[in-house]
């Protein structure tokens, strides 16, 4: 079967017109649109969105948050911790209410006893753990600011024999990382 038949007559030239509304023009336009859209929805359903920084007063002495590390345990952040001198203030990070407990390890954990001071803040969404030796009363109601105990020279084993280590808690009892920390200054 031909296409073209022998006696039909073939121009010369042949004239292609454009058409007024190219679409080939607005493909550039419309791939970006798509690709706007489909990042857009990537970083709002799948990148992990940013968590704000919690900005609380330092916990003890200035040079307690200018040298603390990070206690680790199992691959696991615990707290931070940094030995002090014997006499050192702690400080309510917030107005809340203190518990006192003694904390006796098990031989398997390195053994050894301290005192793990508590305190949860009036909303109870965050709890301020201090670890340190201390034989000081404390009183049920703080203030934000105010001392509520002093370090001893013993260190504590497990919270690799620092003097005090200190760690922050949301409202479901999970440790916050120390990199949403702030310390005011």
């Amino acid at each position: 079967m031909d296409l073209m038949p022998e006696n039909t007559e073939q121009p010369n030239v042949i004239i292609i017109k454009q058409s007024k509304w190219p679409l080939f023009k607005f493909i550039p336009v419309i791939l970006l649109v798509l690709i706007a859209v489909a990042l857009s929805f990537i970083s709002t359903r799948y990148l992990p969105k940013p968590v704000p920084k919690i900005t609380i007063p330092c916990p003890s002495i200035p040079s307690f948050c200018q040298s603390a590390q990070p206690v680790v345990k199992n691959q696991k952040y615990l707290a931070i911790g940094a030995k002090l001198a014997s006499g050192s203030a702690l400080y309510a990070v917030f107005d809340g209410k203190l518990i006192k407990r003694t904390v006796i390890l098990d031989i398997g954990l390195g053994g050894g006893k301290f005192t793990q001071i508590s305190l949860t803040n009036k909303a109870g969404d965050k709890t301020a753990v201090y670890y340190l030796n201390t034989k000081a009363n404390v009183s049920a109601e703080v203030k934000k600011g105010q001392q509520i105990a002093t370090t001893q020279t013993e260190t504590i084993f497990f919270y690799d024999n620092y003097s005090l280590a200190f760690t922050l808690l949301d409202k479901n009892h999970q440790t916050i990382p120390i990199e949403r920390l702030v310390f005011e200054r």
